[in-house]
């Protein structure tokens, strides 16, 4: 029997109710002859309440103490999910990151995956029980609890597969597939059912929120199918295809809590340090421009106090805050740059900062701009 790994996000196990759904669509797979393994996340609103608690004490983020306040969320969400199959006849066995172990480096709060010992799972699927595995959750090289970062149940859940060489992988959500843009704000947004993994890649790294990115690069990687769909009962689905290079897919990706950076330098190899120092801390940067004097670049809001203690003391930083990143992703995009901008202006949209290349146009504008924003760089896109 081939082995699907499922993976559930916070509003899929957000109630006791939606569990009982999650534990029919486990069941369902079961009864196609597939062996399930199912990695679940912590119940939507919980992870940033935990947080929430974890951050009144200064200097929590990085610690210990940290990742094991923030890491219990999944632990909830794993036990009930066992609960809700149990009620329907199904033997399951909630399992924390560390049991396995799922072996991670050191980095806290936003630790890379190394190893996965995959014996214990074996051993509950040959026997016809489901392993209900916490997502986001690993083992430190000193034996303490680590966390993967926002959206590391995605990544727990790939390299599960992996490491199993599952048949695939499915990402469930709230919503049925990767479109051309947020349906939520697009009304006329498309649905993708194909999509190379190297676009999803960038449409995740740029902000879509749909599965994260350092999942899709684990897929990539390790060469595992993919599929996102929905919990809430659509029956079409996106499929993440690592040999569909030649498709013309393009999209519009956002992130609406963007920071930009500014930092006077005393020259290029000090800024180049500091862009080094944040890609060791694994902080995604962006947009980044550097010169002799000066460094730019944008963050998310939520990394702003991380990258801050980072900088020197000796240099001046600023921050401007109340923006959003819009990025139009595919190719041949240096082409439609006046013509984006110029929409832009047209709609009395400010554009902060810009970022053009051949695959990507990506302009920083008020977060109050945002929807708009979106809403006119997808009719320029699609009209082109």
């Amino acid at each position: 029997m081939s082995i699907i790994v499922q993976k559930y996000g916070g509003t899929s196990v957000g109630s006791a109710e939606r569990m009982r759904h999650v534990a029919d669509l486990v069941i369902s797979e079961r009864n196609k002859g597939h062996q399930v393994v199912v990695v679940a996340s912590a119940m939507a609103g919980t992870t940033n309440q935990l947080v929430k608690s974890a951050t009144q004490f200064p200097n929590a983020l990085g610690t210990q103490a940290y990742d094991f306040v923030v890491s219990t969320g999944e632990n909830i969400s794993c036990g009930m999910l066992a609960l809700a199959l149990a009620e329907k006849g199904i033997k399951a066995v909630p399992l924390a990151g560390w049991q396995l172990p799922i072996l991670t480096n050191e980095l806290r709060s936003r630790a890379r995956i190394l190893d996965i010992q995959t014996a214990k799972i074996k051993a509950l699927i040959n026997t016809d029980v489901v392993p209900i595995i916490t997502g986001f959750q690993g083992l430190g090289p000193d034996q303490s609890i680590t966390t993967l970062g926002r959206g590391g149940s995605d990544t727990s859940a790939v390299a599960i597969a992996a490491a199993l060489k599952a048949e695939r992988c499915d990402i469930y959500t709230d919503i049925d597939g990767i479109y051309t843009a947020d349906p939520r704000l697009v009304t006329d947004a498309r649905f993708i059912e194909i999509i190379p993994s190297t676009v999803a890649f960038l449409m995740a790294t740029l902000g879509t929120k749909i599965i994260h990115p350092r999942a899709v690069e684990s897929a990539i990687q390790s060469n595992v199918q993919l599929r996102v769909l929905s919990s809430f009962g659509s029956d079409k689905f996106t499929i993440l295809n690592n040999h569909s290079h030649k498709l013309d897919i393009k999209g519009i990706a956002h992130l609406r809590d963007t920071v930009l950076v500014q930092v006077s330098i005393l020259n290029m190899k000090m800024g180049q340090d500091i862009i080094d120092t944040l890609n060791h801390l694994d902080i995604p940067i962006d947009m980044i421009a550097l010169s002799e004097s000066n460094l730019e670049f944008c963050i998310e809001s939520l990394d702003k106090d991380l990258v801050l203690a980072t900088i020197p003391n000796h240099t001046q930083a600023a921050i401007s805050q109340n923006h959003s990143k819009v990025s139009m992703v595919g190719t041949n995009m240096k082409a439609l740059a006046e013509q984006s901008i110029n929409a832009l202006q047209s709609n009395s949209i400010s554009v902060n900062h810009s970022y053009i290349d051949d695959v990507r146009i990506s302009v920083l504008v008020p977060t109050n701009q945002m929807e708009n924003t979106v809403n006119t760089l997808h009719k320029v896109f699609f009209s082109a």
